[in-house]
Order: C-alpha cells, then structure tokens, then sequence
C-alpha cells in the first residue's frame, strides 16, 4: 500500500541523495510502498508560481517503478491546483536516458539545455510543464 508523509530529514538516508540537498524547502514528501522508502518528491519556488521539482530516488525504486510514477504523477497534479501554480519545472542530467523518459511520462516538455547548470558544473535539459 502506497503510504505518502511529509519529508524528514533522516529520509535522506535511504535515498540516492550524494548530499545534494541540504537545505530542502518548499514542499516536500516522502513516498512509501510497504513501508520501504521508494523517494522524496519535492519543489522550491523560482518565481511567484513556478516550482521547481526534484526528486530523490532510493534503490527500492527499481521494484516498484509504476508505482512510484503514479504517485508522483498524482502529487504534480495536486501541486499545481493546491498551490495555484502557473508553471512547473525540472532539470535532467544531459545524457540521461531514464531521467528523460520519465520526465516526458510526467508530462514535461524539454524546452532546452541548460549549460553548466548541473551541481559538478554539467548540462541539463530543461523540462517544463504548465496545467
């Protein structure tokens, strides 16, 4: 059964973080199926209603990628009329195949590349979604 709380910090111990995300504010949950942690899905604003999503993925994913997908296809949808969004935002690594295909099965549309964005300095597309 698909559990969904608010994010807690000790969270990050079960994902794939790399110590990315500090600092996380805005909104935030964690994903859960059986009580295994499968990610943390979560946003900051850029702009007065635009998000910027992010999310950080745990090994277990691999066992439950749909529903994992469902869920955070769900949580956009609740985003953007809960928090009255115009605009909503995500980068991909440049040459990440699965992060681009999960991004267009979320809805995006890749509007660029972003040189140099990336936290090491790398390229990322840019995909955009609006409701």
């Amino acid at each position: 059964m698909i559990n969904i709380r608010d994010f807690k910090k000790e969270d990050l111990s079960h994902v794939n973080s790399q110590n990315i995300i500090n600092n996380i504010q805005g909104p935030a949950i964690t994903v859960l199926y059986k009580e295994e942690i499968l990610g943390i899905f979560g946003g900051f604003f850029i702009a007065p209603n635009v998000l910027q999503v992010w999310s950080l993925l745990s090994n277990s994913i691999y066992k439950y990628p749909l529903i994992f997908h469902k869920t955070c296809l769900k949580i956009i949808n609740s985003y953007f009329s809960r928090l009255r969004l115009q605009r909503m935002q995500m980068s991909v690594m440049v040459g990440s195949t699965k992060g681009w295909r999960w991004a267009k099965a979320l809805k995006f549309d890749c509007e660029g590349i972003m040189r140099g964005y990336g936290p090491a300095g790398h390229d990322c597309w840019l995909f955009g979604r609006i409701p």
